[in-house]
């Protein structure tokens, strides 16, 4: 029996759920909102309304377009749990 060696490419880790949710999230956020709300008015602003609901469920900004309110009510209920579900990719300490 002959035992080849097989090349493989470097395999690149998955996209965590959660930065994706954030990242989409972000920018569907600042299309829906930055035209009618005021508060909104760059990129940033709808990162950090989007950050702060999925970690916390609450942001000191708030959507006033139907869509913003759409957006950010899902990110309110998807963002804790995903953030629950992240793995810690921290080594355990030996016993």
């Amino acid at each position: 029996m002959s035992s080849e060696l097989v090349a493989t490419e470097p395999t690149q880790p998955a996209p965590s759920p959660l930065a994706e949710l954030v990242v989409t999230a972000t920018a569907l956020f600042y299309l829906a909102e930055h035209e009618e709300n005021p508060a909104i008015a760059t990129y940033w602003d709808a990162f950090h309304y989007i950050a702060s609901a999925a970690s916390v469920g609450h942001a000191n900004l708030h959507p006033v377009t139907p869509m913003g309110k759409l957006i950010g009510g899902m990110v309110m209920m998807l963002g804790p749990s995903l953030v629950l579900s992240t793995p810690d990719r921290t080594p355990s300490p030996a016993r």
